[in-house]
């Protein structure tokens, strides 16, 4: 215990040492705590079992038991105690660790800060009422604890210098949090410092302490996924790129150049990106005297960044004094209120916040340091289309009411802020009047390209593109940050951060800093180009061990990621067995299933990201997670809105309450497999009553479009349950259920939904869908049973004449005839030089769902097959008079005696492809070499093949063709007849 001394003033180092500002060192009984919370944590410890967020309402609760006549110096003492032991238990990795050398740690530790504490007197200092870590004892006891850090942080931690800072933000905020929440109760101890803080307004109190909780959120408390190994947002945060676009009215455009590009919408408006640093630009915007914009706006897609942007811009004001922040989560206000009131309320009656008086009341505006607003989460008021605009206006409106009453007559400066996702981004653009600098976009980790810089009129409120004479361009100038280094600062949009952010995890969890291969691999770009979905990544293992199994089939990373959330949110705790809060009864199949409906309930209403509550309900009737849905409401009662809570979700204001996937690709894995899940369960029903599974699968996929993501989606799932012998027989018989379905759906189509007031043409509509999403289904089964058998993957469905794959194409994709509309050679010059772009978007997904498909005989006479995907099917004998073949797949497929005459094939692969006995007179090879193709007996009768090599008309003649009257020709010459 330290000795006691009589006053001695020592005004020139600021600490007056007083008998009752003397701590009374309690040792022992400070030791027993310490390594009690090593054992079960300060939360579990203190008597809170249902794992509290950060362990807050313990602090308090413990801080609550302090004796009121306690003295001074022994209030001290308790106050650096529960202090420091929330701080370590804030820090100290769990899981990995063992728990016998961390108390062992700890025990070393607190002996060696005891014997240097006993070699002097432990004072109390002026300066902890504003600066806790002043506390000679707490640096003490802080760098014994940091010496020791291989023990309770995984592979060492971070540098001594980082573990420090995020030690002294821990204390800070529990220190202020204490002292804000319960002013009375130090009220002593503020007296007996007599310092300068004492004497401050509890209001000061408060902003401080809710400063040091900004400084906590982003310095100490533990991101999604690091619970165990303590890693807050500060250690893997790097600083992203942002784009702001300038408009210009003139006639005359920039000249293009490598580093200067234009993209002209119309004769006379155009626009520039700038691409800048945007931390540099927000700080410098809040902060500085220049600025003239008051407001803000930041967008970008769900995982983009912009919640970290703003955070991280939060924890920095918080450390000024010439500024106040103040970080507002839409999501948790009552917009429909007057927006003060509506903060004021958020901000005083939420528990674990420092605020007893409203933290914009009138003399914090007029009596303390400027404001920096700082609202996130636009997307939380406003929905996709009409209503977006509806409530972006409405807010904005109210903002604009709001900074008016904050700047008041004296003009007091002021700062806001506002993130949101584009769609409601755009809006508030538009109501704000944000042009140019006003506006950031955030653009992610990777490199920008020029196809994605391209724009369209529609942002102007102008007309279309003119596809047939206008040039895409995209004006492209580079800002550099205030900071940057100097090969950076003419090239900030071709940066690539994933290598920059991958440095800073592995720092963090102690893996090594080079970034593994799977980082830049093609196939993982979608989820490594923005920062949530990298994280993703990395969280779920296959970025490094598992990275080449993942790179074949990325369905593993999402089946993993939704596992790992139930686990963690549902499943059993590795520390306390069955978790006994929600979830007790919801299994993980079932908590799959009910993910599932909410993403069927999407695609059903166009948007695998967005589900509504009424259209929940219905998938869950489609799916019959009747069952998994009791389960969950026996927990947690009926409202939909716990279930999202526990997934990748945000409230989605949609005409109904509903919920959005942060990302929609978590949206398009889970509907791919919860149409899988229909599929499968509808085969008993083909054969025994056809007309009823007809009708259950028009109900399910009527409203449902088929996108290229779903469709890989669910071909990668059937390739998965294929990997078993179990499952290769259930993708096998799920083939030949469709198989039978879709012969009825060619013979009789699918049935009327009986709705007599609906268009025709929406009702044309449904039944493309359902009928699209039947070959979906077939083809996902057949390249599934394609890697081990690929006679098994033939398709063979009963053709009624030799027409009907020909009706089929037309009704799926509405083509119509080609050759009703042009001659052979008119038809060629429009594709090529007319078409190009329509073309090349036209393409269906629908047309990659034909490949091993048997249809021997087809008449596809002037069908336009775009991107077509029939490899290894069996198309002999096929009429392919006058079409068009533009980049089609015809690997493997048997063409023989097939006729192409006065067809135009582009860019079309024929390797390993069946063509004896095939008719290409008067047709145009483009670019679809057949070198690799069987042509013994085919005919080539004034046939032009562009471009040549050498002698491919002499190979094909050796190869058994007929190539009387071919023309070879490379681009730049003059054919050459063979």
């Amino acid at each position: 215990m330290a000795r006691t001394r009589k006053p001695v003033a020592r005004a020139e180092t600021g600490i007056l040492l007083v008998r009752d500002s003397t701590l009374k060192a309690e040792w022992p009984k400070f030791v027993a705590n310490i390594v009690k919370v090593v054992g079960s944590g300060f939360a579990i410890f203190h008597g809170h079992l249902d794992h509290i967020p950060e362990g807050i309402s313990s602090l308090v609760e413990a801080a609550g038991a302090i004796s009121i006549d306690a003295p001074p110096g022994e209030r001290g003492w308790l106050l650096f105690a529960l202090g420091f032991a929330w701080a370590f238990d804030e820090l100290r990795a769990r899981g990995q660790l063992d728990d016998i050398g961390v108390e062992t740690a700890v025990r070393d530790a607190l002996a060696e800060a005891k014997e240097r504490v006993d070699q002097g007197e432990q004072i109390i200092p002026t300066s902890f009422l504003d600066q806790p870590t002043t506390l000679p004892l707490y640096r003490l006891v802080r760098d014994s604890f940091v010496e020791r850090k291989g023990a309770f942080r995984a592979a060492g931690g971070e540098k001594d210098d980082i573990l420090r800072a995020r030690f002294d933000a821990a204390f800070d905020r529990a220190i202020f949090l204490l002292w804000s929440q319960s002013p009375e109760q130090y009220q002593p101890l503020a007296a007996a410092l007599n310092a300068p803080g004492a004497a401050a307004h509890a209001f000061r109190l408060e902003w401080d302490a809710y400063r040091k909780g900004l400084i906590h959120e982003f310095e100490v408390k533990p991101v999604f996924g690091q619970e165990t190994l303590k890693i807050a947002l500060s250690q893997i945060y790097v600083p992203l790129r942002g784009v702001w676009r300038e408009e210009h009215d003139d006639p005359r455009p920039p000249s293009r150049s490598v580093k200067t590009r234009a993209l002209t919408l119309s004769p006379s408006r155009w626009k520039a990106s700038h691409f800048v640093w945007l931390d540099d630009e927000l700080d410098a915007w809040a902060t500085g005297g220049h600025e003239e914009y008051e407001l803000k706006l930041l967008g970008g897609g769900p995982g983009s960044g912009k919640s970290t942007i703003a955070k991280a811009l939060a924890r920095r004001l918080a450390a000024r004094d010439d500024c106040r922040p103040l970080f507002i989560s839409l999501a948790n206000i009552d917009a429909a209120i007057d927006l003060r009131e509506a903060i004021n309320a958020h901000f005083t009656k939420r528990t674990a916040n420092p605020f007893r008086q409203p933290p914009l009341a009138r003399n914090v505006v007029e009596d303390g340091p400027p404001l920096v607003l700082i609202f996130d989460g636009l997307d939380e008021l406003a929905r996709p289309g009409e209503a977006a605009n509806d409530i972006a206006r409405d807010f904005m409106g109210k903002l604009g009411q709001l900074t008016s009453e904050l700047r008041g007559d004296k003009k007091s400066r002021l700062r806001v802020i506002v993130t949101g996702r584009m769609p409601s981004f755009q809006a508030a653009q538009r109501f704000a009047g944000a042009v140019n600098r006003k506006s950031y976009e955030v653009v992610g980790f990777l490199p920008i390209k020029g196809a994605e810089l391209f724009q369209t009129s529609e942002e102007f409120g102008g007309k279309g593109l003119d596809v047939a004479s206008g040039v895409l361009e995209s004006v492209l100038t580079v800002a550099p940050p205030q900071k940057a280094a100097p090969e950076q600062q003419s090239d900030i949009a071709r940066i690539d951060q994933r290598e920059t952010w991958w440095k800073g995890y592995a720092a963090a969890v102690g893996l090594s800093l080079k970034p593994p291969h799977a980082l830049s691999a093609p196939a993982l770009t979608e989820l490594t180009r923005e920062p949530l979905l990298c994280y993703l990544l990395v969280l779920s293992g296959y970025l490094t061990e598992g990275a080449q199994l993942a790179a074949g089939n990325l369905n593993l990373i999402y089946r993993e990621l939704i596992d790992e959330v139930w686990r963690r949110g549902w499943g059993d705790d590795p520390d306390n067995g069955r978790r006994p809060g929600a979830g007790r009864f919801l299994s993980q199949e079932g908590f799959n299933r009910l993910m599932e409906t909410i993403a069927l309930a999407g695609w059903q209403g166009g948007d695998t990201r967005v589900c509504s509550e009424a259209r929940f309900h219905n998938a869950a009737r489609s799916l019959r997670t009747g069952n998994a849905w009791d389960d969950f409401v026996r927990d947690n009662g009926s409202d939909i809105t716990n279930l999202a809570m526990n997934f990748y979700l945000k409230n989605a204001e949609i005409e109904t309450r509903g919920f959005e996937f942060t990302h929609k690709s978590f949206g398009d894995y889970l509907a791919g497999r919860a149409l899988l899940e229909v599929a499968l369960d509808l085969i008993t029903l083909i054969d025994r009553r056809p007309e009823t599974a007809m009708k259950e699968w028009f109900d399910v996929t009527a409203t449902g479009n088929l996108t290229n993501e779903l469709l890989d989606h669910m071909r990668r799932e059937l390739q998965l349950r294929a990997s078993s012998s179990e499952g290769l027989e259930e993708v096998r018989a799920l083939k030949s259920g469709f198989e039978r379905l879709a012969s009825a759906v060619i013979r009789d189509g699918l049935p009327a939904n009986g709705n007599a007031d609906q268009p025709w043409r929406v009702a044309e509509a449904r039944q493309r869908n359902a009928e699209v999403m039947v070959w979906a289904v077939l083809n996902a089964c057949s390249l599934a049973i394609a890697a081990t058998d690929p006679e098994r993957a033939k398709i063979e469905v009963a053709w009624p004449d030799k027409a009907a794959f020909g009706n089929l194409l037309r009704r799926v994709v509405g083509q119509t005839d080609l050759t009703t509309s042009f001659g052979p050679k008119m038809f060629y010059k429009i594709l090529f030089f007319q078409f190009q772009f329509a073309i090349a978007t036209a393409a269906a997904p629908v047309m990659k769902c034909f490949a091993y498909l048997v249809a021997p005989e087809a008449d596809l006479t002037g069908q336009a097959l775009f991107a077509a995907d029939l490899q290894h099917a069996d198309l002999r004998r096929a009429r392919l008079e006058l079409a068009s073949l533009r980049t089609c797949k015809l690997k493997g497929t048997n063409l023989s005696n097939a006729n192409f005459s006065g067809s135009v094939i582009e860019t079309t692969d024929f390797e390993d492809a069946n063509l004896e006995g095939a008719q290409f007179n008067d047709a145009k090879l483009l670019v679809s070499p057949l070198d690799k193709a069987s042509v013994k007996g085919a005919t080539l009768l004034r046939t032009l093949i562009l471009p040549g090599k050498g002698d491919r008309g002499a190979d094909l003649k050796r190869r058994g063709a007929n190539v009387t009257g071919v023309q070879m020709a490379d681009m730049l010459r003059k054919p050459d007849s063979v």
